[in-house]
């Protein structure tokens, strides 16, 4: 969710600066960068009971018991932590696309009358993205950990919530297990933005 929303925000305030779509976009980044992720997931709630009457179910059901019933009820945690993690990474995105753009070869494809469409999608987006994927790829490592008490909010079982409650009662072995796999996630995660460099811009390979 935080990739989806992030790329097309930033590039829009980027090829937009200075205009009202930039101003809006800053703010909606401003506003995830603001509220904590735990607090937006109770304001999205009470927005929904306040204007709509109606209160998404809440809790952990197992997506081979009930697949409908349990994105139904994922998409709000993840909507409520994607938006934090969306800002940060919209930010990026503008400011690497914004810098690129003032390269010498983006102002030679314009000049040789390469549409404006092209320039930014096959020159400028590919190198600005080389930024935006190593923050992406940081915040994968910590949206494991980060999320305890959207977690708990929403009922929803976490490695989060699962590392915490390991801790309060000294469960030691999974505590262990927890780290292991948090690590193995990271290296993980490290491994395959090293690998999305060279698909994204395969100049960096060489």
């Amino acid at each position: 969710i935080a990739v989806l929303i992030a790329i097309p925000l930033g590039t829009l305030a980027a090829l937009f600066r200075d205009t009202w779509i930039d101003y809006f976009v800053r703010i909606v980044t401003i506003g995830g960068l603001s509220i904590p992720s735990f607090w937006f997931g109770m304001l999205l709630m009470l927005g929904l009971l306040a204007f709509f009457n109606w209160l998404p179910k809440i809790g952990y059901v197992s997506i081979f018991e009930d697949p409908i019933t349990n994105l139904s009820a994922l998409i709000w945690p993840a909507l409520s932590v994607g938006y934090r993690y969306a800002a940060v990474a919209t930010r990026m995105m503008r400011s690497a696309l914004l810098e690129v753009m003032r390269e010498d070869y983006i102002r030679t494809a314009r000049a040789k009358g390469v549409f404006q469409k092209l320039v930014v999608t096959r020159h400028a987006l590919r190198n600005a993205l080389i930024p935006v994927v190593t923050v992406i790829g940081l915040q994968v490592s910590v949206l494991f950990t980060g999320a305890i008490l959207t977690e708990t909010i929403f009922s929803w079982p976490g490695v989060g919530k699962w590392m915490i409650e390991a801790i309060s009662r000294r469960d030691y072995p999974v505590l262990q297990g927890g780290l292991l796999l948090l690590g193995g996630v990271v290296m993980a995660v490290n491994l395959a933005v090293d690998l999305a460099y060279g698909i994204i811009n395969p100049r960096v390979l060489h």
